[in-house]
């Protein structure tokens, strides 16, 4: 299981982080799976179910995904994402897996702030935002903070059913992304202006 992991390191988009780790760190992701809880999901950067990878980042985005088709019958997201390292690749790999399962999504072309999504997500009358943000955390770490339609914390029945999505991919290795990659780009949008300008 290491092994196959470790074969795809130039396609994990941490292939950099993960040479700068020592053998305890890299070991420590194999050790136990990310989890989402109330603060989303937040990690390192390196291979293994236990840090944030292409890998991690995709199961959680196919979960969302499966969330929102079960919960709305045409949903809308809205993604935004801070300066941090790798904020910008985690957030357009979760929009092609959203618009690749027929969620539309809103995409800035730059970053973003958590209020920022907070409006963006009422003002477009979204089902859900989504956060890529690493908050107060050192350079090898980031996060996905999941929004409700009102823009705030997803409430705890919500946050269970999601979790339970987020799971129920057990294999982040078997996602096949020549699907993903050349899948439905016509739901991913540009943030409207008027978000900004009425903000």
């Amino acid at each position: 299981m290491k092994d196959d992991w470790i074969n795809l390191v130039n396609k994990s988009l941490i292939k950099d982080f993960y040479e700068q780790q020592n053998l305890e760190e890299i070991n420590e992701g194999f050790k136990t799976s990310l989890k989402f809880g109330t603060a989303g999901i937040r990690g390192k950067f390196g291979l293994g179910e236990g840090y944030l990878n292409k890998f991690t980042v995709s199961k959680v985005a196919l979960g969302l995904a499966n969330f929102l088709k079960f919960t709305y019958e045409s949903p809308i997201a809205v993604i935004h994402y801070d300066i941090r390292h790798l904020s910008s690749e985690f957030a357009k790999l979760i929009a092609d897996i959203l618009s690749n399962h027929k969620v539309k999504v809103y995409l800035p072309d730059t970053y973003k702030t958590t209020p920022d999504l907070s409006f963006a997500v009422r003002h477009l009358k979204a089902n859900a935002g989504v956060m890529i943000t690493a908050s107060h955390n050192p350079k090898n770490y980031n996060g996905i903070k999941v929004y409700s339609e009102d823009g705030a914390q997803l409430s705890t029945e919500s946050l269970a059913m999601l979790a339970q999505f987020i799971d129920a991919k057990v294999n982040p290795l078997a996602i096949d992304f020549s699907e993903i990659m050349t899948g439905n780009k016509n739901l991913i949008f540009p943030l409207p202006k008027e978000v900004k300008e009425n903000y």
